[in-house]
């Protein structure tokens, strides 16, 4: 028996491969819509550092390419500005749902963002400050911004340990972008 499906049918059905690996037409992105990611698949994301090269651009963590995928970005036909607008837009619909509720997390149902934090994930951060998301959301769970959650961090750790230095760069790098903690606000 053959069966014949569409193409796209195709891809949703083996989305656990890059869709560019099995469709050979590039995706309708005037008629793309944002989704947001499974927050505790895009938690482990964030962590998974792979090299990636397809039609959406080249990557060097999972989370870089979801990203780009929900938000609709088209790498191809899109100036950079364009793409840090698609980003912005999409983390302005999800940054308050992209919550993560894990055992090595100290915040429940904490923000995707305070996890990096607590994992040390650089390149996430980077990326946010470099697409210039918002900085300054009080996260629902725990009443705090990430400079806040950044801060009080910095306050468990020894003076001189390394991830108080860590944490005291990350906090001057997201100042200098424009994080304010809530009084400020």
């Amino acid at each position: 028996m053959n069966i014949k499906i569409p193409k796209i049918t195709a891809c949703i059905l083996l989305s656990v491969l890059p869709c560019t690996v099995f469709c050979q037409d590039k995706i309708d992105f005037s008629k793309c819509k944002p989704t947001m990611p499974n927050p505790g698949k895009f938690g482990s994301d964030v962590y998974t550092k792979k090299t990636y090269k397809g039609a959406d651009g080249n990557f060097d963590y999972t989370y870089q390419q979801v990203m780009f995928e929900s938000a609709c970005v088209d790498v191809e036909n899109m100036t950079e500005k364009e793409i840090g607008q698609k980003l912005r837009d999409w983390w302005d619909l999800y940054k308050g749902k992209l919550l993560i509720d894990s055992w090595n997390f100290n915040v429940t149902y904490g923000s995707i963002f305070k996890y990096a934090i607590y994992g040390g994930v650089t390149a996430f951060i980077d990326d946010v400050i470099y697409y210039k998301f918002d900085l300054n959301f009080v996260d629902e769970s725990d009443g705090r911004t990430v400079l806040d959650y950044t801060r009080d961090e910095m306050k468990k750790h020894e003076e001189n340990s390394a991830i108080r230095k860590w944490l005291k760069d990350t906090y001057e790098k997201l100042r200098k972008a424009g994080a304010k903690h809530k009084s400020e606000l």
